[in-house]
């Protein structure tokens, strides 16, 4: 393969791999304002009302483990669902350069091998 075709073929991948990057992440970093943080803060709050009602004996201490399991268990959802995402995005990322790949393949032997 020429120099010249070497170099076309390396942009289009890269642009793929940016460009593709680029839109996922942008989304990731919205997810994370908009609902990461403002959940694992409200359950943070939670926590501490719960710490607040076991001091001053509103809740008895078995109430209160049943509530602080439930808000890791919250909290764990909200991780487990954002890790979900990433890997989604990172998925799409790496089908964005197979496609450049196999298609700078199909142009390179000029036949849809891929």
């Amino acid at each position: 393969m020429p120099k010249s075709s070497l170099d076309s073929a390396t942009r289009k991948i890269l642009a793929a791999l940016t460009g593709q990057a680029e839109i996922s992440f942008r989304g990731v970093v919205a997810d994370i304002e908009q609902h990461v943080i403002p959940t694992m803060a409200s359950i943070a709050r939670s926590l501490a009302v719960v710490g607040g009602r076991l001091f001053d004996g509103t809740f008895t201490k078995d109430i209160a483990d049943v509530q602080v399991a439930a808000l890791l268990d919250a909290a764990a959802s909200v991780i487990v669902r954002f890790a979900n995402r990433v890997l989604k995005e990172i998925q799409d990322i790496i089908n964005a350069v197979i496609g450049a790949v196999r298609d700078v393949i199909n142009t390179a032997v000029g036949v849809a091998l891929l």
